[in-house]
């Protein structure tokens, strides 16, 4: 079985496990363990970043370099599975295609169980597919206890099945669909077409910046009807998790930072404020910015006694259910709660 990785040549091991075992032309091919990996110049299924793609917008905006032409179901599971093995070498985690039909996506859909676990996000207009596969137990692990302490929150403060989870539904606007890793509505939200109120995202260090775009995505190609992205990013070298608040900002409004909200020690700085550029390409965009509103970290053995993860009550609901009063900060996972999740994360995750 071959895999391909992003890298000039094998002159140097990858890690302790991989040798250089021959080469295809001028290239040098590597074995990991007992998977053949081949350079991507090396591979005729993977153009390269500037090759055929200039104009495909989703992929440029996550900046794909792993991108395919979809060419049949059996090619695309090859080299789904190739590339999930190649992310135990530190690769990222996200995969684009091209000439992806939707009758692809149909076609694509009954055969996931036979694929490891992902979420998608299709642009029916471009025909560019990009696929997020999840890393493994550590960001399985650490996306149930933040879905399970938001869940007890707005139980407890807005009442039972006041926000509806909806796991990874696929939400499909007009040209572009999207699955969240959780997604929430409210309870006001009936349609299978409605789009989250809030979404998180979980992921490794090596997709922070992936997982950001996924945050400007959820909030522009939404309109704003997905308020609020919580992003966390789970670091394996540092082992530490950094977590993202990310806000509609609407008409580009500056970022307006909580008071006494202040980023936690190795935080991302509050300067970044968008996701993805500036000059905002995005036209499904309009009036709404993803804008960075809160930072934080949990490291494995440090006490966090750092400030709340919060995520605004009156940004979560269209409108207040029935008899509940929300302060806009009420859905606050407090100092003590993110410590009990910290440690109970890092007990569970032998790295």
């Amino acid at each position: 079985m071959a895999m391909f990785y992003d890298g000039d040549s094998c002159g140097e091991s990858i890690d302790e496990t991989t040798i250089c075992v021959g080469e295809v032309g001028a290239v040098r091919v590597c074995q990991l363990g007992d998977v053949v990996v081949i350079p991507r110049e090396a591979s005729d299924e993977t153009l390269g970043y500037d090759q055929h793609f200039s104009g495909e917008n989703l992929l440029d905006e996550y900046e794909i370099h792993d991108r395919h032409t979809f060419g049949s179901l059996s090619s695309f599971k090859r080299i789904c599975r190739n590339f999930h093995t190649a992310m135990r070498v530190g690769r990222g985690q996200y995969l684009g295609f091209s000439n992806v039909k939707r009758s692809d996506i149909e076609a694509i859909d009954m055969i996931r169980r036979d694929i490891p676990k992902m979420t998608i996000r299709y642009d029916a207009e471009e025909e560019v597919l990009i696929i997020k596969f999840m890393a493994g137990a550590e960001t399985e692990i650490f996306a149930g206890l933040l879905d399970s302490e938001f869940q007890a929150l707005v139980r407890a403060r807005g009442g039972k099945y006041s926000l509806i989870p909806m796991k990874s539904t696929r939400v499909k606007g007009s040209c572009r669909s999207k699955e969240p890793d959780n997604g929430y509505k409210p309870f006001d939200r009936r349609r299978l077409s409605d789009f989250p109120s809030v979404v998180l995202e979980i992921g490794m260090s090596e997709s922070l910046g992936n997982l950001q775009v996924d945050a400007k995505q959820w909030i522009e190609d939404s309109q704003g009807k997905t308020r609020v992205v919580i992003i966390a990013a789970v670091n394996r070298a540092t082992e530490s998790v950094l977590i993202e608040r990310w806000q509609d900002a609407l008409g580009g409004a500056a970022l307006q930072q909580q008071p006494g909200r202040q980023p936690t020690c190795g935080a991302v700085p509050l300067e970044r404020q968008q996701a993805g550029n500036w000059a905002n390409p995005n036209p499904y965009a309009r009036n709404h910015f993803a804008t960075l509103i809160q930072s934080l970290t949990l490291v494995k053995n440090q006490i966090y006694n750092g400030p709340s993860l919060t995520i605004p009550a009156d940004l979560a609901f269209d409108n207040m259910p029935a008899g509940v009063h929300l302060g806009p900060n009420e859905f606050e996972l407090d100092a003590n709660t993110l410590e009990d999740l910290n440690s109970c994360f890092w007990e569970h995750v032998i790295i």
